[in-house]
């Protein structure tokens, strides 16, 4: 289990938090994709070539016990990508590379 200052707590392991602005990142591709120059960017505005959001504000899923001792089923909510065709566009936008269709 990983505990913020900020309060969240979260057990997964590929979820990341930033300890700048305190959003939570279903991976490191959401967490990369808002930090632009050493400096956080509203994940909000973070919008593909056609306009369409590369990351939208949704639980994992996942349990998760909060810093009170409860626990909720339907996990954190954290930036993650829509699909993971979109989540695949968000890093091929990053690096370069074509990563659309990799399984």
């Amino acid at each position: 289990m990983t505990k913020c200052q900020c309060g969240l707590v979260w057990t997964s392991l590929t979820e990341c938090h930033c300890a700048k602005c305190h959003r939570h990142f279903g991976g490191v591709a959401g967490f990369d994709m808002h930090r632009k120059g050493g400096e956080c960017v509203d994940p909000a505005t973070l919008l593909t070539e056609k306009g369409k959001p590369r990351l939208v504000y949704r639980t994992s899923g996942l349990s998760v016990t909060s810093s009170s001792g409860v626990t909720s089923t339907g996990g954190v909510l954290a930036w993650r990508a829509p699909s993971f065709k979109q989540a695949t566009e968000g890093l091929t936008a990053l690096s370069g590379y074509d990563l659309v269709g990799v399984a």
